[in-house]
C-alpha cells in the first residue's frame, strides 16, 4: 500500500481593512511586528500567533524577513520590543 502525499493548502494574506491599497509593505511590516511581540509574550508555536505568520510569510519577500530575523538576533531591529504585562 502506498502512503498519500501530505495534503498542501496554499492560501494567501486575508483582506485586512487597515491596508487597503494594492502595496502592501506596511501590511506585511505591521505582522511581522505583531508576530513578534506574540512569539515574545506566548512562545514561539503558539497557536495566536499562527495567522500573524502566516500572513507576513504570504506577503513579505524573503530577504526582508531574514534581514529582520538576523537584525533581532543581533539586536539592531529598529523595533524596541518588551513584554507585556499578559505576557507573564
Amino acid at each position: 500500500m502506498s502512503a498519500e502525499a501530505p495534503k498542501v493548502v496554499i492560501e494567501s494574506a486575508p483582506f485586512d481593512y487597515r491596508f487597503p491599497h494594492t502595496n502592501q509593505a506596511k501590511n506585511c511590516w505591521a505582522n511581522f511586528n505583531m508576530a513578534v511581540r506574540c512569539r515574545m509574550d506566548n512562545g514561539v508555536d503558539h497557536p495566536t500567533c499562527l495567522p500573524f505568520k502566516k500572513t507576513y510569510r504570504s506577503l513579505c519577500p524573503d530577504a526582508w524577513v531574514k534581514k529582520w530575523e538576523e537584525q533581532l538576533a543581533a539586536g539592531t531591529y529598529p523595533v524596541a520590543f518588551t513584554k507585556t504585562a499578559a505576557g507573564h
